[in-house]
């Protein structure tokens, strides 16, 4: 993400990193040749990465623009009735508006979440487990644009990636943009994960998916 310094920097000494959660895959190999081999998402670890006022070296190119994402895969649609019904359990009506130029909105007063005319497929089901992510966190418009925007679009990127959905392409710079002051994403990581735990483990019907508490407004 913009804003973080990988190989081609140099550190300063006595620098603290960042911790991050990061996304561990594992390679299936194909059983025929003419097939391709299947990458699946094994789990999540703890990485660590530099803001760029940390290190020495030549300046990150500007972060590219978001990629939208394409197909209609049967994960995608599954993941998206889902969450339809988890967001009317929890009293959340839910509804395809024209929403342009955004994608999609939670109105927390209204509990109501509203998914642009616009997109379909995959895209979609990414907008909507944005918006999901602002209802579990319990997101307000007295809360700072940039700590709950990194929240739900990070918290939306793990949950997909746990489906084997690659939301990279639309997250990375879209998160880039909300945190790049290495602060923001470091403040909000705990949120990032209790949300995004809170949405796998209700949608699997898992009994130790972690409940998520409101923090105070940072």
């Amino acid at each position: 993400m913009h804003g973080y310094g990988y190989h081609h920097l140099a550190r300063f000494e006595g620098e603290k990193g960042i911790r991050i959660l990061v996304p561990h895959k594992r390679r299936i190999k194909a059983e025929a040749e003419d097939e391709e081999d299947t990458v699946i998402l094994s789990g999540f670890g703890v990485g660590t990465v530099f803001d760029t006022s940390q290190t020495t070296g030549r300046d990150l190119p500007e972060p590219p623009p978001v990629e939208v994402i394409g197909g209609a895969s049967d994960v995608g649609m599954r993941l998206y009735v889902d969450l339809l019904d988890y967001l009317e359990i929890q009293g959340v009506s839910t509804a395809r508006e024209h929403t342009a130029p955004r994608n999609g909105y939670f109105d927390p007063h209204q509990r109501h979440v509203g998914i642009g005319y616009h997109i379909d497929g995959d895209q979609a089901t990414k907008t909507l487990t944005h918006e999901t992510a602002h209802m579990v966190a319990g997101h307000t418009v007295f809360d700072r644009t940039r700590d709950v925007e990194t929240v739900a679009e990070s918290a939306a990127f793990v949950v997909l990636n746990h489906y084997g959905i690659d939301s990279s392409g639309y997250s990375f710079p879209y998160i880039s943009r909300w945190a790049q002051d290495r602060q923001v994403l470091k403040q909000n990581l705990e949120a990032i994960q209790q949300v995004s735990h809170q949405i796998i483990g209700t949608l699997e019907g898992s009994r130790e998916h972690v409940v998520f508490e409101r923090q105070p407004r940072l």
